[in-house]
C-alpha cells in the first residue's frame, strides 16, 4: 500500500488523515489537500485559485515578503 493512499484514508472513527495531518495549521493547507486530492488525471488545476488561498493566507497573517533568497 502506498503512503499517500494511506495518508487519505478515513479511520474508525470517521476523521480523514488530512484533517488530522493539518490540524495545528490554518485551515488553508487542509483546502489545498483536499482540492489537490479531487482532481481527476486530466483535469488541469486551478493555479490562480491555489495561489490565491496561500497569498489571502500570508497577507491575514499580516508577513511581509523580504525579497531575501538562500
Amino acid at each position: 500500500m502506498n503512503s499517500l493512499h494511506v495518508c487519505w484514508c478515513t479511520n474508525d472513527w470517521g476523521i480523514s488523515c488530512q484533517k488530522v495531518l493539518c490540524k495545528s495549521y490554518p485551515v488553508e493547507f487542509a483546502s489545498y489537500l483536499h482540492y489537490c486530492h479531487s482532481l481527476t488525471f486530466d483535469q488541469r488545476p486551478d493555479y490562480g485559485f491555489l495561489k490565491r488561498i496561500f497569498r489571502d493566507l500570508f497577507t491575514r497573517e499580516g508577513a511581509q515578503l523580504e525579497f531575501l533568497y538562500h
